[in-house]
């Protein structure tokens, strides 16, 4: 079972991110909660307060270190999102805690790179990755992968983490220091659209797929894996000449 899974979430007014929401949201319903524990809905969107788990702790951590963003939408709440984002050196979540956090984002810089409207990333904290078991780490991933009906649906036919360089664990990054290895799933395929994007010190790996307004989450899936600048090399196209 997993351990914890507490989250923070923040909204924009980019197209389509009330669905991302939705989303995520049904996708959370079947993740298993600690008996004494309690999760929330945490997407109150467009400039409103998030809501965090109920653990004490995490929700105070959120309080302290709520912030806005210059066009007034709530930035991100947990982990080192908060740090890269604001481009401040600042404490990150207490990465002790055992938690997991899905974020929607809203077109905000992170790491660099400008990430566009209504990318899901995921991260997980120091504490859940110490706590959680092996299957523990495949079953969250499962989830993640399977979460949306048009991701289950989709014709898987480009293993992503082919190429990617083998990361040592905790790779250092202020307010980041863990990540899933994409060797625990490694039969995971993707739709061919589908890109990898590092943020920061490459520990994480989004899915960065082309948004279109009308169709927000036609297709999309996320998952944790090992990361990098290097690109995800191009298919070869059907039928041709194998070396």
């Amino acid at each position: 079972m997993l351990k914890l899974v507490a989250v923070a979430e923040w909204g924009g007014r980019a197209a389509g991110v009330d669905r991302v929401a939705e989303a995520v949201s049904r996708m959370l319903a079947g993740v298993p909660v600690p008996q004494g524990l309690e999760r929330r809905d945490w997407f109150d969107l467009h400039d409103r307060t998030p809501v965090a788990s109920e653990h004490e702790a995490l929700v105070d951590w959120v309080e302290r270190h709520r912030e806005r963003g210059s066009d007034g939408a709530v930035q991100p709440l947990a982990g080192f999102t908060l740090d890269v984002a604001q481009g401040v050196d600042g404490p990150a979540a207490d990465e002790s805690l055992p938690f997991v956090t899905i974020a929607v984002m809203a077109g905000v810089v992170v790491g660099g790179p400008r990430m566009p409207a209504n990318t899901v990333k995921v991260s997980a904290s120091a504490g859940w990755m110490d706590a959680a078991t092996e299957q523990d780490r495949v079953e969250l991933v499962r989830v993640l992968a399977e979460a949306w009906e048009p991701a289950r649906a989709a014709t898987y036919d480009r293993d992503v983490t082919r190429g990617l360089p083998r990361l040592p664990p905790r790779t250092p990054w202020p307010g980041y220091a863990t990540y899933f290895s994409s060797e625990l799933v490694p039969d995971l395929r993707l739709p061919a659209e589908y890109r990898v994007t590092a943020l920061g010190g490459g520990a994480l790996a989004v899915l960065d797929p082309p948004w279109e307004a009308s169709r927000a989450l036609e297709g999309v899936t996320t998952f944790l894996a090992e990361s990098s600048f290097d690109p995800i090399p191009e298919r070869e196209p059907e039928g041709a000449d194998r070396a």
